[in-house]
């Protein structure tokens, strides 16, 4: 059999859009976060308000303490996963984002919780887990595989491919 069988390319959906409406676990780990910072940040704002943009307030959402600061952050990363998250690209940049501004901030916080003239975000240990376990999030949405198995092309993965290596 020579060339590719246009039965299977014309399945395969252009590089780094959503597979023909089915949506990839990486892409579903960044739009749930997505959401669940955009919700944390709605919530944090509702409560605090922009009055007390970088104080300590003591105000908390569920375990998480938050100022208007904060809020914005959590929106920030909210907004950022759910517009990146549609595609594999944008998941996968979205998932690196959070990595190192979740890993960022943990670091911050390690340095500034239950430190009032250094502490600007109005953090407590609960978001310090918060903020770890976002940045191990963050490593897993960038660098999980897309796909099981091999992919198409590869050394192993059609006939005509295959026939060449075995040929050499």
């Amino acid at each position: 059999m020579t060339g590719t069988d246009p039965r299977r390319a014309s399945r395969q959906p252009p590089p780094g859009r959503v597979d023909q409406g089915r949506v990839r676990l990486i892409q579903a780990l960044a739009l749930a976060t997505g959401a669940l910072y955009a919700v944390l940040g709605l919530a944090g704002l509702i409560v605090v308000g922009l009055d007390r943009f970088v104080e300590q307030t003591g105000e908390t959402v569920l375990w998480f303490e938050v100022n208007g600061l904060q809020s914005m952050l959590h929106l920030l990363l909210g907004g950022l996963g759910l517009v990146l998250g549609w595609t594999l690209g944008g998941a996968r940049a979205f998932g690196w984002t959070l990595a190192i501004s979740a890993g960022s901030l943990f670091a911050y916080g390690l340095l500034a919780a239950g430190e009032p003239e250094i502490d600007v975000l109005s953090l407590n240990g609960a978001d310090n887990v918060l903020f770890l376990a976002s940045a191990v999030l963050g490593l897993v949405i960038a660098l999980l595989p897309a796909r099981r198995g091999r992919p198409e092309g590869s050394a192993l993965g059609d006939e005509q491919t295959a026939g060449k290596y075995m040929a050499r």
